[in-house]
């Protein structure tokens, strides 16, 4: 797989994340309410990125020890999110994390895109 192909799926993949950590956050706390960034929230985007990056793009690929390793790792970084203090790093409007998602999966697609030229 080239290396563009991982770059576009570990952005798309952090869109993701952040989508539905939107999601979360709007259901849980409220609509407009301040986001804070925490280690914890660094780490949840790390992951998705790791994931992203060594995802399955077939099903006649074979799966590898780099997708593994990338499946520990970003598990790894979960829980290791779970144990960083939760003290906030900086306070963002609740309306950037989509911005950001919206950013980080148009800009996955056209990575992605122009591997198929």
């Amino acid at each position: 797989m080239s290396n563009a192909l991982r770059v576009g799926g570990a952005f798309v993949a952090v869109g993701a994340a952040l989508f539905l950590l939107t999601l979360v956050q709007v259901l849980v706390q409220g609509w407009m309410v301040p986001f804070p960034v925490t280690w914890s929230f660094i780490a949840i985007v790390l992951a998705a990125g790791f994931l992203g990056a060594f995802a399955t793009t077939d099903k006649r690929q074979p799966g590898s020890r780099a997708q593994v390793s990338a499946l520990a790792l970003a598990v790894g970084l979960v829980f290791l999110g779970r144990l960083l203090p939760q003290e906030p790093l900086m306070i963002w409007q609740q309306y950037w994390l989509p911005a950001y998602g919206l950013a980080a999966i148009a800009c996955g697609l056209v990575i992605r895109r122009s591997t198929l030229r």
